[in-house]
């Protein structure tokens, strides 16, 4: 996108950008776990305001292996600590993505999974 300006809301959702010339702008709004929304505003010099709501969606897994054989194992024949998750689990606990999971499996470390 050709003159981007990011922006990050506080815990509210509220944001705001100053210093913005009077013109016609396309915000594209987005979070972690929500559709995003493109949206058309006309900035006339004056402070301007608008509000959008988010919708909810997710993005599941159905399963992931991992596996140091390259091939599907039995967690129970295999000599060291695994920890398995469901596709349920993955969604019930909202894992976006790797470092999501750092929460809740011990001793898992993920640096920059972006």
């Amino acid at each position: 996108m050709l003159n981007t300006i990011p922006a990050q809301s506080q815990l509210t959702g509220n944001f705001s950008i100053p210093n913005v010339a009077a013109s016609n702008y396309t915000v594209l709004i987005s979070a972690i776990g929500y559709a995003e929304i493109s949206k058309r505003i006309d900035v006339n010099g004056n402070t301007n305001e608008t509000s959008s709501t988010l919708k909810e969606v997710s993005k599941q897994l159905d399963e992931v292996v991992v596996s140091a054989q390259k091939r599907e194992e039995i967690l129970q024949q295999l000599p060291l600590s695994i920890n398995s998750l469901s596709g349920r689990q993955v969604q019930e606990y909202r894992l976006w993505n790797i470092k999501d999971a750092t929460a809740i499996a011990p001793n898992m470390y993920a640096a920059d999974p972006w």
